[in-house]
């Protein structure tokens, strides 16, 4: 599990797929592991911030002066704050001409689209990868 005190791992995320055009790995530096999937570099840069799953909370954790992270399944016209308030943005589904990747490459925030391994648990407040859960609020 990645955390604040363990994670680099959407930093890895976003660089990773931005640098390499389409793999999306994220290696944990101090929790040693690994995974790949597919995904789309929908935006380029890297980034890093506090897991949010919705864009309300992404808002209020920026207006406090947190870096944010957005995850989504997939972003809508309604995320529009979120993803502005947002460091990067990361979906499970999309593509390069969907709306997380049109609106982060006019906001020139780094995105990470159609990372299908990526499963979200709202209810929870946790992402899987893989084995790997991700739990909101962690870098």
């Amino acid at each position: 599990m990645a955390s604040r005190s363990s994670g680099r791992g959407l930093v890895g995320a976003l660089r990773a797929c931005t640098h390499l055009g389409g793999a999306l790995e994220i290696a944990g530096e101090a929790g040693g592991w690994t995974w790949t999937s597919f995904s789309l570099p929908a935006s380029p840069g890297a980034a890093s911030g506090a897991v949010c799953f919705t864009a309300d909370r992404a808002e209020a954790l920026a207006a406090q002066g947190e870096k944010v992270v957005l995850l989504r399944t997939e972003t809508s016209p309604e995320d529009i704050h979120g993803m502005y308030a947002a460091q990067a943005i990361l979906t499970a589904r999309g593509g390069m001409t969907s709306h997380a990747a049109v609106v982060a490459r006019g906001l020139g925030r780094p995105c990470v689209s159609g990372a299908g391994a990526l499963q979200i648990d709202f209810e929870a407040g946790q992402a899987q990868i893989g084995p790997h859960k991700i739990a909101e609020g962690d870098v």
